[in-house]
């Protein structure tokens, strides 16, 4: 959805059986992590860099089109639940409320469930009544990976051509196929180890920075993250070495707190020694409990951007 809803907020492999595609098909790429593709219906295009400059993964697009020229697009984001949300049920759900925190005479329909190419059933919802002409109707499918729900959206400003629209939707669905370190004959190399000093996270990270900084814009996060500051300090305190000062540098840490104040899903970049022992100290560390609302589920995203000064 183009402005209603906000989501939380790769090797290349053969298209599937069922579906036509005229182009080879878009790698998603998160590095030594996962990667997926989708199939291209004929007639369409995609972009990485329209995607990026939107906060999305791909988008694609009648040929000749673009994110804001064409009537009909196809855009894919991720969904990155915190631990204590294990039910696809769940992620839903909190989509689908934070749309309508936005959009309260939003109208909600289940459609029957599409597949992948690698057999994985995707839920999907219609949504219509949008306050945004813009949206006359939208498409929703969910799609469930062990790393990550991938979120494929249809969106139209002319709902007249919606049958049409909603066959290329299933086409580029059928042509899913989400792959991990471990899966054979990867096109690019891929280890899950862990993150090194000097690494940085790729663009799922740049996701739940967003999503960080947007839930601490409002009255209630800022308060919240000037509660912080005692535990945060205490951590980096115990991480800044004594004698021989580190360089000075940001890092940014992403986390979700639950009603409790325990952390889960803790990540950093730049990795440095002074990061991930921060990152290891406040994953320690019992929060204030955090401002959560219906839409956000079982825990609060985070952002923290620290400064090391010498």
């Amino acid at each position: 959805m183009r402005s209603c809803l906000a989501a939380f907020l790769l090797l290349i492999a053969l298209p599937s059986c069922t579906a036509k595609v005229s182009k080879s098909p878009p790698l998603v790429l998160e590095s030594n992590r996962y990667s997926y593709t989708f199939a291209v219906p004929p007639g369409w295009d995609f972009s990485f860099e329209q995607a990026h400059d939107h906060g999305l993964r791909l988008v694609l697009f009648p040929e000749g089109g673009g994110f804001h020229a064409s009537k009909t697009i196809i855009y894919v984001n991720e969904i990155h639940p915190p631990d204590c949300a294990i039910l696809l049920s769940e992620v839903i759900q909190g989509t689908i409320a934070r749309a309508r925190e936005r959009c309260p005479d939003l109208r909600v329909s289940v459609a029957p469930p599409l597949r992948s190419g690698d057999s994985t059933e995707a839920d999907v919802r219609i949504l219509s009544g949008f306050s945004d002409p813009r949206q006359a109707r939208e498409a929703l499918a969910f799609i469930p990976h062990r790393q990550t729900v991938v979120l494929v959206v249809l969106t139209t400003t002319d709902p007249s051509s919606w049958d049409d629209d909603y066959r290329t939707f299933t086409e580029m669905l059928a042509g899913h196929r989400f792959f991990t370190c471990g899966s054979p004959g990867l096109a690019v190399p891929c280890s899950d180890e862990p993150l090194e000093a000097g690494q940085i996270i790729s663009d799922g990270f740049n996701l739940r920075v967003a999503a960080g900084r947007q839930a601490l814009s409002t009255a209630e996060g800022q308060a919240y993250e000037l509660s912080l500051g005692p535990t945060v300090q205490d951590a980096m305190s115990n991480c800044l070495p004594p004698l021989a000062p580190p360089h000075p540098g940001n890092f940014v840490v992403v986390a979700y707190v639950s009603e409790s104040g325990q952390l889960s899903s803790v990540e950093v970049s730049p990795t440095t020694d002074v990061s991930l022992c921060f990152a290891q100290r406040i994953e320690r560390s019992i929060f204030p409990s955090p401002p959560l609302d219906e839409g956000q589920g079982c825990a609060f995203p985070i952002t923290l951007v620290m400064r090391v000064i010498p």
